[in-house]
């Protein structure tokens, strides 16, 4: 299948809701998925337009995932307890489908980290993070176990008709033209993981 022909069918599934077909409106996710050829993950995310790209990888690299902009976020500026943003994201997902949020969290207990007057201490460079921020990315590029696949996550709350258009024009525009002589991501010359995989 063709990364046009991938496009095509996600657009397919954002019209069908457009034109009216039937969406949980409470806070839930809808997400289209379809195969699609083999992409270097990294590659195609360098590509991409827009300021929200993400990338996530296992530690095997049995499943990868580059995303672009932002179909739902969690964040919060207190954690009470450490299900506080897990709970949240739980309360969103649907039953089906394969949806992944991606972030992290400060993992200070909520009564550390304190200055005298009792406010989070949080240097300047992550005060826009708070204390935990976890994104579910709008569109997706997955290697999953050698196979590939192109994604799409809506939050049915959100569902207007204004942004089913904007959906569509940021799928449009998504690019699967790899000039791979234009990347310039460079190689990695070593690694060094600790925990290594006994010790974690």
């Amino acid at each position: 299948m063709l990364f046009q022909e991938v496009k095509e069918r996600i657009a397919q599934d954002i019209l069908r809701l457009s034109a009216g077909a039937d969406c949980d409106k409470q806070k839930s996710i809808l997400r289209f998925e379809s195969p699609c050829p083999r992409v270097n993950c990294l590659d195609w995310l360098y590509t991409q337009a827009g300021p929200v790209k993400v990338y996530w990888a296992s530690r095997d690299n049995s499943f990868r995932m580059a995303g672009i902009g932002t179909a739902d976020i969690t964040r919060g500026n207190a954690i009470d307890t450490y299900n506080t943003p897990f709970n949240t994201i739980s309360q969103r997902l649907s039953a089906g489908g394969d949806i992944r949020y991606y972030g992290g969290m400060d993992f200070y207990p909520p009564e550390v980290n304190r200055d005298i007057a009792g406010t989070r201490k949080t240097a300047q460079e992550w005060k826009a993070f708070g204390a935990y921020c976890f994104l579910l990315p709008r569109f997706e590029i997955i290697e999953r176990e050698g196979k590939y696949f192109f994604a799409c996550n809506i939050a049915t709350q959100d569902v207007t008709e204004s942004l089913l258009k904007d959906y569509l024009r940021a799928l449009n525009e998504i690019s699967f033209s790899l000039s791979l002589s234009a990347v310039s991501i460079p190689k990695i010359k070593s690694l060094s993981v600790s925990p290594n995989s006994q010790e974690w």
